[in-house]
């Protein structure tokens, strides 16, 4: 689980630059769940390095395997906006032979009050070794 900087690109880059190397170099091949607040959207570097399979850690977007083409997928709400305010900064992402069941953005409240200034993303997944 990550929480990379709000502020510095940079340094959001740096840190996947790492989390990619360590899921690429970790032995044994198990499974793998990177989870976070990548204070980044769908298209910024930092994000795309996770999903890159030549140079990143190659791993898929389980909200984008179940829903490709979900315009409405901001999880920053700003305690107040019932359907985020950005772009999906927040991430699941997994490694196969994981198999993506479900995933989703749950935008709860309660009378009017948002548990946290994100909405949090979940996953149902199966996982496996692959053997």
């Amino acid at each position: 689980n990550v929480h990379l900087d709000h502020e510095s690109q940079p340094s959001r880059e740096k840190s996947t630059d790492l989390l990619a190397r360590r899921v690429l170099e970790r032995s044994p091949k198990l499974p793998v769940v990177v989870t976070g607040d990548f204070n980044a959207g769908e298209q910024n570097a930092a994000v795309l390095k996770m999903q890159d399979r030549e140079k990143g850690a190659g791993l898929l977007d389980s909200f984008r395997v179940v829903h490709p083409d979900e315009k409405q997928a901001g999880t920053f709400n700003d305690f107040g906006h019932a359907k985020g305010t950005t772009e999906k900064i927040d991430h699941i992402f997994v490694g196969q032979p994981a198999k993506v069941l479900d995933a989703g953005i749950d935008r709860r409240s309660k009378e009017g009050r948002f548990p946290s200034d994100h909405f949090a993303v979940w996953a149902n997944l199966e996982l496996s070794t692959g053997k």
